[in-house]
């Protein structure tokens, strides 16, 4: 999915079950953003709790990831409604 907009930060997100409690991780920045840590990559086959810590640093430190998620979800609720949303 991609979330965000060229002037306030953008990035592609894939993430896909690779197997054996693994999956396969894509974050990548476009058009010159970078995340809190000055990276503008992350990328691999991680376990799904590797996975989640790295996603969470990431947006931990990366306050315009932040809002682009924020506003992707409201997009999709406004979109779908609730019906299709589980809370955890």
């Amino acid at each position: 999915m991609r979330v965000g907009s060229f002037d306030t930060g953008a990035a592609i997100i894939d993430i896909r079950k690779a197997g054996r409690g693994r999956v396969e991780l894509l974050l990548d920045c476009h058009s010159g953003s970078k995340f809190g840590d000055g990276t503008s990559v992350a990328a691999g086959t991680l376990t799904q709790r590797q996975a989640h810590e790295l996603v969470t640093r990431l947006v931990d430190e990366t306050p315009w990831l932040q809002r682009a998620l924020a506003m992707h979800l409201m997009e999709q609720l406004l979109e779908h409604g609730t019906k299709d949303v589980e809370a955890k």
